[in-house]
């Protein structure tokens, strides 16, 4: 009987030596697909942060192309009320309303004014009216022509600077 048991034993230690050498390869089989998953979720983390990067990068030049093209829209767009001076002769020169609408109760600052003879009462300017604003050459030295005449009107909540251009055109004799 001992032949047949220890035939048994023989048998069921190959048994087990079986089964542990296929439980070792399904461990290292498990263990490099481990290995394989954490290294593949390692890329796929990496390469989701470089598309959310891209993403944020992307969205922002979409933001400064869109803020560029609004402040381009709006600058093309007529302005309501918009002054230019020009000079009319030697010693006259024109307060004009270049917008697309009316500006109502304008007014100017007569001390500012310098020796420009300029509107004491407010005046209306529809789009592409003038008012005329003589030079006072008899004025002392000291009140020259300056250089922007500044102009409030219904709307305007401030006072706005106009540019005056340079000389006046030189007087033929």
């Amino acid at each position: 009987m001992e032949d047949i048991a220890d035939w048994a034993a023989v048998v069921v230690a190959g048994l087990a030596l079986a089964v542990a050498v296929w439980a070792a390869r399904e461990s290292r089989a498990a263990r490099k697909a481990t290995e394989d998953g954490a290294w593949a979720a390692q890329e796929s983390a990496a390469a989701g942060a470089r598309s959310a990067k891209a993403a944020e990068e992307s969205a922002k030049t979409a933001e400064e192309a869109l803020a560029i093209q609004r402040a381009q829209h709006a600058a093309a767009q007529p302005k309501p009320v918009e002054w230019v001076i020009t000079w009319q002769g030697f010693a006259r020169l024109a307060v004009r309303n270049i917008g697309t609408g009316t500006a109502v109760n304008v007014t100017f600052d007569p001390e500012q004014a310098g020796s420009l003879d300029v509107p004491r009462e407010p005046v209306t300017l529809p789009s592409g009216q003038s008012v005329g604003c003589e030079v006072n050459f008899g004025r002392s030295a000291s009140q020259q022509v300056p250089g922007e005449l500044l102009l409030c009107w219904d709307g305007s909540g401030e006072a706005h600077p106009v540019p005056i251009p340079g000389r006046p055109p030189r007087r033929v004799r």
